[in-house]
């Protein structure tokens, strides 16, 4: 049944929703406000889209905020590279020595950033058959990274040495003139375009060689002999230089070893020849005395150290055979190269030994003695036994007397 119609009679209006007309194939209706029904249901699909478009962003903005920042600063600082400008070790304590040096940063990435101070682990370089062993562990500052240049910062800490061995075998290359590739790792925070991300650091860091180089002695002073000991005491200066940007400061007195290769000082044997056998540490090696360097320290430039020298004969016959042709080729105006390997017994344990270092030594400008009298038997207090092999029998040192300590 149908509605009648209102009293107007101009408009009837009908029975069913404007939603139903639409459904049913109707006539579209104004409505009220006057838009249509089309509109408003557009209205909602863009408030929709909109929302999944600040949605999508939001979740863009947290891809590249905990993804892709990350990844980013990740790949540069794996990419940048640290080098050590100059810098000194020393002075050194029981657990650990102090490093002091100005290190350049390059490409480090086109933002501004600081990494942030963290504590790090000192590796040493691999070797052929085993990997890089832990050195120690050092803090290191907070870093300002400037964009797009390199930086160059200062970094002082104590270097708290964790493996004895790992240190000497990591620092025997960079004393003896050849350097090493040290590696520095850690877990790090880098604070960049307002966000801290965290990246895990592993850096190759280049020890320049910190070599003595052209050690000679002179002012040699024999000063005194101990019979009951067997013990000879010289004194002697030395001069050596180093071009090295690294610096050994504040290590304190010092104690090497002094060895001497009888064969290579011959006084046949070459110049050359001669300093390239006698700076090898070999068999043909004799360890005749230590050799005390008070206050030493190894500096940029020349160098000027005191030296106080004990022969000690009590290291067998070897040594004292040894001794004997130091002292007479000495006399004899011959020059030599002696070698010296140290520190031994140094309060910083894992110093000892590090160093291998061979010296010049000047011998007398004239012969000590043109013609001599003995007319006491009692100062001849051994005598030549047996030739001394590599010496040509035609030669005037073809025999070597042991030294013997007295009076």
């Amino acid at each position: 049944m149908e509605r009648p119609p209102r009293e107007d009679g101009d408009r009837v209006e009908p029975l069913l929703s404007d939603d139903a007309a639409l459904c049913d194939g109707g006539p579209k209706p104004e409505s009220r406000t006057g838009c249509s029904c089309f509109l408003c249901v557009t209205r909602r699909r863009t408030a929709i889209c909109l929302a999944l478009a600040v949605a999508t962003m939001l979740a863009l903005v947290l891809v590249v905020v905990l993804v892709v920042v990350p990844k980013a600063v990740d790949g540069l600082m794996s990419a940048a590279t640290l080098t050590v400008v100059n810098g000194s070790l020393g002075p050194a304590y029981t657990a650990g020595i102090d490093v002091a040096v100005t290190v350049r940063l390059d490409n480090a990435g086109p933002f501004r950033a600081t990494l942030l101070g963290f504590n790090a682990s000192v590796f040493g370089p691999p070797s052929a058959d085993a990997a890089a062993e832990l050195i120690g562990h050092m803090l290191f500052p907070d870093v300002p990274v400037s964009p797009s240049c390199a930086t160059t910062l200062g970094v002082r800490s104590l270097l708290h040495v964790a493996s004895a061995r790992a240190f000497r075998l990591a620092t025997m290359p960079i004393l003896r003139g050849e350097g090493a590739a040290w590696e520095v790792r850690g877990e790090a925070v880098v604070s960049v375009l307002g966000m801290r991300v965290g990246v895990a650091l592993s850096k190759a860091l280049w020890m320049p060689p910190a070599q003595i180089e052209s050690m000679r002695s002179f002012n040699v002073d024999i000063e005194r002999g101990n019979g009951s000991s067997g013990v000879l005491s010289v004194t002697a200066d030395a001069t050596f230089f180093s071009s090295s940007p690294l610096e050994l400061l504040s290590l304190g007195d010092m104690s090497v070893a002094l060895f001497y290769d009888l064969g290579a000082n011959e006084p046949a044997t070459p110049p050359e020849e001669r300093r390239q056998r006698a700076s090898a540490l070999g068999a043909s090696s004799v360890r005749m005395g230590t050799v005390r360097l008070p206050a030493f320290e190894l500096r940029r430039g020349l160098n000027r150290q005191r030296m106080a020298i004990q022969l000690d004969a009590s290291l067998g016959e070897e040594a004292q055979v040894a001794i004997g042709a130091f002292i007479g080729r000495w006399i004899s105006g011959a020059p030599q190269t002696i070698l010296t390997v140290g520190p031994v017994g140094y309060p910083a344990a894992y110093l000892d030994g590090v160093s291998l270092v061979s010296c010049e030594v000047e011998p007398l400008p004239t012969s000590l003695f043109t013609a001599a009298l003995m007319s006491a038997d009692h100062t001849v207090h051994d005598t030549c036994p047996r030739p001394v092999s590599n010496y040509a029998p035609t030669t005037s040192s073809a025999f070597v007397c042991r030294y013997t300590a007295g009076t």
